[in-house]
């Protein structure tokens, strides 16, 4: 199982740390998923808690891992540097930013098949995807190109948006549950230092 924290975590604060206890933290649980993991990428926890997915930068691959074993119990292979991952709704596929294959891969998680249906042409260093609540399509940050890919989950067609809009080595990428808007990360390159800022982007279908 997951583990859960431990009871005195949750334990409720003394008078000498009150005033402190909503700024205080606890440690993280490190999983001893088996077999180990050569470079861990994003994570994608399924809907019903069951499994979760992990991307392996370094070994070109992405983990299926049973939570109730921590044991890592399907690897599925063909990648090159897979980043970020989602899972659909229903737990029926995945899909997966292959940076370096400048790729959108396609997890079918019933038969455990990988394919790479959907054109990557304009596709340049793809880093993070998020499928929509219905499953009807899919944005990825397009990192190379600056801008954002929208997948149509029910034709495969890519099509690629807010370009020239200030977007630079976009990262993550979420959407609303009314799949109106989306949130992207951003770095911003036109200040000393560069810093990631949230950019909201309003969807139409």
């Amino acid at each position: 199982l997951i583990p859960s924290f431990p009871a005195s975590m949750a334990a409720a604060p003394s008078s000498a740390t009150a005033a402190t206890a909503t700024t205080a933290t606890t440690a993280p649980v490190y999983l001893p998923i088996t077999p180990k993991i050569g470079g861990a990428g994003d994570v994608a926890l399924s809907p019903d808690n069951a499994f979760f997915l992990v991307s392996d930068y370094w070994n070109g691959t992405v983990k299926h891992v049973d939570t109730n074993t921590n044991t890592a119990t399907r690897t599925y292979k063909g990648f090159s540097d897979p980043c970020g991952l989602d899972i659909s709704p229903d737990t029926s596929f995945a899909l997966v930013a292959n940076n370096l294959g400048n790729n959108i891969g396609h997890i079918d998680l019933r038969t455990h098949q990988v394919s790479f249906p959907y054109p990557n042409e304009g596709i340049k260093y793809p880093r993070c995807v998020a499928i929509s609540p219905d499953a009807s399509f899919a944005l990825f940050t397009n990192e190379g190109n600056n801008n954002i890919g929208r997948i149509n989950l029910r034709t495969n067609q890519i099509t690629f948006h807010y370009n020239d809009t200030g977007l630079r080595s976009s990262y993550g990428i979420a959407i609303s549950p009314d799949s109106r808007h989306a949130v992207v990360s951003n770095e911003d390159g036109n200040n000393i230092g560069a810093r990631a800022i949230p950019v909201m982007l309003p969807l139409t279908p």
